[in-house]
């Protein structure tokens, strides 16, 4: 409802200082003055009740799940989950499973993830951002060695580089945890 008045009012503010300046020519018209000043008050009343109706609706949206913050963690610990899963059933069921659930993980939670980088970079800001995002970037490098090892047929040596995943994003995990007063805990 406010932002529908605000707009009304920059609508309105902007017609009547274009019908203030079309009165400026050759000789002033008597409301030319009155009608400029009455749209400049009213592009600036509606800019201000826009200003204020969309702080409100941020920090609305900062304090419920919906919030770019509580995004953050959940994609996060969706990839910490993922991980999680893939290194623990590692070595129980065959690589050509493990190497499709890396493409899953890949194309999916971390894909969620990692297309936001820029978003997450102006949420942290860049040093945050930069400790977390080693963590993440280490992580998808290790799990593209693994998927690589695997599809050249060499399983166990690709087999090895879970670990290392899963180490690379705890760490990220952890600097994110370090960053925001919400906890990132993986997800199953």
């Amino acid at each position: 409802m406010m932002n529908s008045i605000a707009q009304f009012l920059v609508v309105v503010g902007f017609c009547l200082g274009t019908l203030g300046a079309a009165g400026f020519g050759d000789t002033v018209e008597p409301a030319a003055w009155p009608l400029i000043i009455a749209g400049i008050g009213g592009l600036a009343a509606g800019g201000m009740l826009q200003r204020r109706t969309a702080k409100a609706g941020a920090a609305e949206e900062d304090r419920g799940e919906g919030s770019p913050s509580a995004q953050f963690e959940a994609a996060l610990a969706a990839v910490g989950a993922g991980v999680a899963e893939l290194a623990e059933a590692a070595g129980s069921q065959p690589a050509g499973e493990t190497r499709e659930q890396i493409d899953l993980l890949l194309g999916g939670a971390y894909f969620d993830l990692t297309s936001r980088n820029e978003e997450w970079m102006s949420l942290l800001g860049f040093s945050d951002y930069a400790a977390v995002w080693d963590g993440v970037a280490g992580c998808e490098r290790r799990l593209s060695r693994c998927w690589s090892l695997i599809t050249d047929g060499f399983p166990e040596e690709g087999l090895l580089e879970l670990p290392g995943a899963l180490e690379r994003i705890e760490t990220a995990i952890a600097a994110a945890q370090s960053t925001s007063a919400a906890p990132v805990v993986p997800q199953a």
